[in-house]
């Protein structure tokens, strides 16, 4: 599949945010900074792991160049309790200042901004969410912009004032890639909120979703060099014989089905931190033309009946074991007209490729 194709539905990261306002003023002004200093300090948990300690130093970096001021960072058993400070991260303070609040019930990346007292919390679902809080704050408060990876814009404010506010949000859209060279940076990417598998993003800003296969993948988890020979009915019917000749699998075959969902449990395990897994056709047509395969096809009235069907199947088998992870499959050449009954479940990702745009 050429590269273009990648590009298909997946929306730009820079409007990741775009619903949420912060400036909507409740009352009450947190003061962060007064003509060059400042009360507040930034608080971290005892142990942040490496993207809390990364957002509590952009958050430092971005405020000074607002301001000139350095707010410091330490650890939250450096810091009064009553002192006003900035709470970035999960912790236990967190916990006592909003025992209501359950981070890791908030859903993918999704972030809480809020101001409580004298304190801003700045905090979100790991891996990824704390740091989205702080660049969600930078630009819906302060005024921060960036434009590509080397340009930036930073207003300058010897009074930095934030409205009181309380915002909860989970972004729409799991996935998000823009599939452009400037966004393969990994600070910039982090700043658009983008986490998708080609940007490559390191674990210290958040890493990223990554893919166990990528598409293509009916060959490389069932390879005919393995199966072929003895199981020549795993694979595609043309023209009354089976061939793995520039084929694909045949989708009605339940021993074949349940060969591929133990590949796939296998690679999964072998890749704990991977998001998604790749069920998609192989690069080119030669569908299976069995009687079981066509007469599903019939019934739905395109060859994507017998792929759903086939993805939802091996989806509710990875789900047992991996409930986070996705399933997804290509609507792609001959697969791209929609079935006229089956849908795909919830842990199956449809990525539709118009490789001829």
């Amino acid at each position: 599949m050429r590269q273009t194709s990648w590009l298909f539905a997946w929306v730009l990261g820079s409007f990741f945010f775009s619903s949420v306002s912060l400036c909507d003023a409740l009352g009450g002004d947190l003061v962060l900074t007064t003509n060059g200093g400042t009360d507040y300090v930034i608080t971290l948990p005892d142990k942040p792991d490496p993207p809390v300690r990364t957002a509590a130093k952009e958050l430092q970096e971005h405020i000074r160049q607002v301001t000139g001021v350095t707010l410091p960072i330490r650890g939250q058993h450096d810091v009064l309790e009553e002192a006003a400070q900035i709470l970035v991260g999960p912790s236990s303070r967190l916990k006592r200042l909003m025992p209501q609040l359950d981070v890791d019930s908030l859903g993918h990346d999704g972030i809480v901004v809020k101001t409580v007292g004298n304190k801003l919390v700045l905090v979100g679902r790991p891996p990824r969410g704390t740091l989205y809080a702080v660049y969600t704050f930078l630009e819906d408060v302060v005024g921060c912009r960036w434009w590509t990876s080397t340009e930036s814009y930073a207003p300058k404010k010897a009074n930095l004032s934030i409205p009181e506010t309380d915002i909860r949000y989970v972004p729409a859209l799991r996935y998000r890639e823009a599939f452009y060279r400037d966004a393969f940076n990994s600070p910039f990417a982090a700043r658009l909120k983008l986490n998708g598998h080609h940007h490559r993003v390191p674990a210290e800003y958040g890493d990223h979703y990554r893919f166990v296969g990528f598409v293509h993948t009916f060959f490389p988890l069932i390879p005919p060099d393995k199966y072929f020979a003895d199981h020549p009915e795993w694979y595609s019917e043309i023209n009354g014989k089976r061939t793995a000749e520039r084929s694909q699998l045949c989708l009605t075959n339940d021993e074949m089905r349940r060969e591929l969902v133990k590949n796939v449990l296998q690679r999964l395990r072998a890749d704990p931190k991977a998001g998604f897994i790749s069920v998609s056709q192989n690069d080119w047509h030669r569908r299976c033309q069995c009687k079981k395969c066509l007469a599903i096809e019939q019934l739905e009235g395109a060859p994507s009946g017998p792929m759903i069907r086939f993805v939802n199947a091996v989806a509710e088998e990875v789900e047992k074991e991996f409930p986070d992870v996705l399933v997804e499959t290509l609507a792609y050449q001959y697969t791209r007209k929609p079935p006229k009954h089956v849908k795909p479940r919830h842990n199956v990702v449809v990525r539709l490729c118009s490789i001829e745009c």
